[in-house]
């Protein structure tokens, strides 16, 4: 038995810090999965700590600090995402001066600047890379333990004033040690069906419980990332059909759980495994009344003549669609890997047909986008909101996020994995002053780990599209003022 007693693992959010943010439709809906695969393998390799689990997106931020003083944990470990980063930074000055010995951070924000992090900020002892979280948190609990950090995967840590890095690891598991919700506690797991039953609870006629599971991983255009699309890593990988059916009879069992979102990032693009999953349903579910939501592009659906069928059999509820915009052109420059807007037509037409709900999201301020362009998206979104199964619409602006394509096309990367030549893409976008737009990306952004996203944002439409920053707003202000009202005079889409 070693000297770690208490560990605690925080899902840090968007909130209290000056509502810099504006929250997805589906926030503070679903808990933070990652964090309660982590949590169970601790438990598992170390039965002695006490693990527990706080979701900063459902607890004031005073609280989330008073809980964190009360525990007291040797071990503060903070999941991030660029939006949360922020905040994940306060709660780590804040940890460290209440007594935490070790924070360490995690998720794709913190895996692309972990040398910088821990140069940067002097309260962060580690820094854990990539997507083998529980592995590789085990792996670190074991060496403070032993302070023998030979065995370590994945970590970033120092020696000294000295940034140092373990070997790299990438090891896949899906589900071998069953994810314990019940790491949150009662009260958190509640907060999540209230506030799902609030936004979401008309459309099913049953009172839901939430959870997420993640069985399979990854997005048929992984080799070339959407022009937003900032994951670490998208490489298709999934497990055994076995495995997700163990898991959700587990949790409708256990937690009455009846609604589970499989948030693979294109659950529709894995045929393979899909076709799995449809051979291997068992008797049990095809009788009960246990409910999906999962991700598909829009042309999966038009071209797999079988996806919505098996999505039936699935028991799919919802699919969540990127269709992100309505002009050909935008469409191009976005990457999505195909190149007609008729393609999100007929998606949403066939999903319309079979009658599943659908969420769809769409991205204002694309790399050259025009006045005309947007006047397309506008017009896309307003003929889809007359479908009554399009339960929730989202309108968002384009950021650039580390990682992704456009954040190569913001720095002026010459070095880019998406792009053989930036400065080809971007004239051929018509746009002229676009080193203007480096200097002033470089000056805000080079050499930092800590992003402010709204300013990136306005540097990124002024010099990187064709459309005012002050258009955009007023479009998406306007946009969601008209789909609000929709609502209102129909009682929801549906």
């Amino acid at each position: 038995m070693g000297f770690i007693k208490k560990v605690l693992l925080l899902n840090s959010s968007i909130k209290e810090i000056g509502d810099k943010y504006n929250p997805t439709v589906n926030y503070s809906c679903y808990p933070p999965l990652g964090l309660v695969k982590i949590g169970s393998e601790l438990k598992a390799t170390f039965p002695y700590i006490n693990v527990k689990i706080i979701d900063a997106e459902i607890q004031n931020f005073n609280l989330v600090k008073d809980q964190i003083k009360e525990f007291k944990p040797e071990i503060l470990g903070i999941s991030t995402l660029t939006s949360t980063y922020e905040n994940a930074l306060e709660i780590s000055k804040y940890s460290k001066e209440v007594g935490v010995k070790y924070i360490v951070l995690g998720n794709d924000h913190v895996s692309f600047f972990p040398e910088l992090i821990l140069n940067k900020r002097e309260y962060v002892d580690y820094v854990i890379q990539g997507e083998n979280g529980g592995f590789d948190f085990c792996n670190l609990v074991a060496a403070i333990e032993s302070n023998d950090f030979s065995e370590t995967s994945n970590l970033f840590y120092r020696e000294g004033s000295i940034v140092k890095q373990s070997k790299q690891i990438q090891k896949t598991s899906f589900n071998k040690i069953l994810p314990d919700f019940n790491l949150l506690g009662g009260d958190q797991l509640k907060r999540y069906s209230e506030n799902y039953n609030n936004d979401f609870g008309e459309y099913h006629g049953k009172n839901i419980f939430p959870l997420t599971v993640n069985n399979a991983q990854g997005c048929t255009n992984f080799k070339n990332h959407c022009l937003y699309c900032s994951i670490y890593s998208l490489k298709p990988e999934y497990g055994t059909p076995e495995n997700l059916w163990e898991l959700i009879k587990h949790y409708n069992q256990e937690l009455q759980a009846n609604l589970f979102f499989e948030v693979c990032d294109n659950f529709g693009g894995l045929k393979k495994y899909r076709k799995e999953l449809v051979k291997s349903i068992p008797d049990w579910y095809k009788n009960s009344d246990i409910e999906l939501i999962v991700y598909s592009r829009a042309d999966n659906i038009v071209k797999d003549n079988d996806i919505l069928d098996d999505f039936e059999k699935l028991h799919v509820k919802r699919i969540i669609v990127g269709l992100e915009t309505g002009s050909e052109y935008t469409l191009k420059q976005l990457r999505k890997g195909y190149y007609t807007t008729d393609i999100n037509k007929q998606a949403i037409q066939k999903i319309a047909d079979y009658n599943f709900q659908l969420h769809a999201s769409f991205i204002l301020g694309a790399l050259g986008e025009t006045k005309d362009d947007l006047n397309k998206t506008i017009s896309f979104i307003q003929w889809l909101s007359g479908f009554r199964n399009a339960i929730s619409i989202e309108v968002s602006k384009l950021y650039p996020l580390p990682n992704s394509p456009a954040w190569d096309l913001f720095l002026g990367n010459i070095k880019s994995k998406f792009y053989n030549n930036i400065e080809t893409e971007l004239k051929k976008a018509n746009l002229l002053e676009y080193k203007e737009g480096w200097k002033l990306a470089n000056k805000n952004f080079s050499n930092k780990d800590k992003i402010d996203l709204n300013l990136a944002n306005k540097i990124w439409i002024e010099y990187f599209t064709n459309i005012s920053y002050t258009e955009i707003i007023h479009e998406i202000s306007e946009i969601n003022g008209y789909l609000e009202s929709k609502k209102k005079k129909s009682g929801g889409f549906l």
